[in-house]
């Protein structure tokens, strides 16, 4: 199965822009594990597991990754046996906009204009991902599963607003799931 798609980002300028527009798809709508499902910052400071007392603005879900400002493809298939299932898929993405030097650009989690005050452009490539799963219906009402992903991210996320980029690292996941059908 291939599929993409175009999930616009938000151009700046020189001057600070007055309006906005954010698209993301709907949450059930998933390609990769880690991709455009984890927020791997968000697992420090305020997210929403460790400090129920900070206003919901405040607040970040390390589970909420929409798809936003990328252009994606995948790849992936499923091979289906009596009781067995297993799954793989291939993410590879680019971002729509990036931050240039000296102008504004569109902070899609902080949900703000920023400007760029480093001699530094944002690279457009987001990462690629590699997932790997398995899956037993053990009989009609009892299934179980498991999911690994594999996340190298882009250089995207290396530019950091300051004159030097960060360092990236690759993400591991694992993901496993039961289910009772009444």
């Amino acid at each position: 199965m291939a599929r993409g798609g175009l999930a616009p980002g938000q151009s700046g300028g020189t001057e600070l822009p007055t309006d906005f527009r954010e698209y993301a798809f709907h949450p059930d709508y998933r390609v990769g594990l880690v991709m455009f499902n984890l927020q791997p910052a968000a697992f420090a400071g305020a997210n929403t597991s460790n400090n129920s007392s900070l206003a919901a603005n405040a607040l970040q879900s390390p589970f909420d990754a929409p798809i936003v400002n990328a252009r994606y493809g995948s790849l992936g298939g499923r091979y289906d046996m009596e009781k067995w299932a297993f799954t793989g898929e291939a993410v590879f993405a680019v971002a729509d906009q990036t931050a240039q030097a000296g102008e504004y650009f569109y902070h899609s989690r902080e949900k703000a204009y920023v400007l760029n005050g480093t001699s530094l452009n944002q690279s457009g490539f987001l990462g690629w991902e590699l997932d790997l799963g398995a899956e037993i219906k053990w009989d009609d009402q009892l299934h179980a599963g498991v999911k690994l992903g594999w996340f190298v991210p882009g250089d995207f996320y290396a530019f950091s607003n300051t004159e030097t980029n960060a360092t990236l690292k690759n993400i591991f996941a694992a993901s496993a799931t039961v289910g009772i059908t009444f």
